[in-house]
């Protein structure tokens, strides 16, 4: 498990400062499916959403929603920040894998409404020793 939280870690660092302390993730519970767009995927486990956030990368959770909504996305967090979905690892080789992730700016329901902001991205990680970093991006299928 531990090495699952650190690709994700790592996945998260191509795209965001994973120092900075006033970065703020939180994780949909569903993994993306296997196939281009949002819909389907299955369930995250537990044991993984809970290593996440004894980790410190995940702060709570929030769905990301299958299509994006006219009204900018709110999550139940303490604080606004940066809803992910990840998909589940896709092995390249022993130490290598391919992480997708789906981001999506929120809000949280008391604060004022976030920009609409929501990207998708695709890592190649790899296992330098006990590390992982993301070594490149890779490229997204297209519906």
């Amino acid at each position: 498990m531990s090495d699952a939280v650190a690709v994700y870690r790592a996945a998260l660092g191509g795209s965001f400062n994973m120092n900075d302390p006033s970065l703020w993730i939180v994780v949909d519970t569903l993994l993306l499916p296997r196939t281009p767009g949002l819909e389907g995927g299955a369930p995250m486990p537990a044991e993984l959403l809970s290593a996440l956030r004894n980790a410190g990368v995940a702060k709570g959770v929030c769905t990301i929603p299958i299509r994006p909504e006219r009204a900018p996305l709110r999550c139940n967090a303490s604080r606004p920040g940066y809803a992910v979905r990840f998909s589940e690892l896709l092995s390249l080789g022993k130490d290598s894998v391919q992480v997708y992730l789906v981001v999506e700016q929120y809000a949280t329901p008391a604060g004022p409404a976030a920009e609409r902001l929501r990207f998708e991205r695709a890592y190649h990680v790899s296992r330098r020793g006990s590390r992982w970093r993301a070594t490149r991006e890779a490229r997204l299928p297209r519906p």
